[in-house]
């Protein structure tokens, strides 16, 4: 009986924090569509966010155990202000996509969707990241950002031809 009013309540707060990270950082997004709009974003200056956190690098310093647990945790922080800067990127061409379609001459609700569903699908794989990250930087499990970085890419592909038919 015990066992599992813990467990439910564990669940509980963990679904707790889960919504609060998914609300921060869609404020985080909005925040940035607000602040500036973007054609084009140039995604390869994420590739290094790619690399940040490979274990080839603690396998040097797998013989000491604070050094590898600063190095994690110096690598989360730099991982971090990747990620911020991905988000004000993404939420850019947001900003520029929106700026658009409130300025085009037809009726563009398939575009509305297809944002919507962009930014929803960012915003989760930005909220499995920062899991993942959390996970990580006490030494269990992996960072894979691949997913993140297509989505910026994709989006930024995607305005300069919405720009174009409009």
């Amino acid at each position: 009986m015990n066992i599992t009013i813990y467990f439910s309540a564990l669940m509980l707060i963990l679904i707790g924090m889960g919504g609060i990270l998914l609300v921060t950082r869609y404020r985080l997004l909005q925040a940035a569509e607000r602040a500036r709009t973007a054609h084009s974003v140039d995604a390869a200056r994420y590739e290094p966010m790619a690399r940040l956190l490979l274990d080839r690098d603690l396998d040097l310093v797998a013989g000491d155990k604070q050094l590898s647990q600063r190095l994690r945790s110096h690598r989360c922080r730099v991982f971090r202000g990747y990620i911020r800067c991905l988000t004000k990127d993404f939420g850019a061409l947001l900003g520029g996509i929106r700026h658009t379609i409130v300025n085009s001459d037809r009726d563009r609700s398939d575009l509305v969707q297809l944002i919507a569903r962009c930014e929803r699908n960012f915003l989760l794989t930005l909220c499995r990241i920062e899991i993942r990250l959390f996970l990580y930087r006490y030494g269990f499990g992996s960072v894979n950002c691949s997913d993140l970085i297509a989505q910026v890419n994709a989006m930024g592909e995607l305005t300069p031809a919405l720009t174009a038919a409009a």
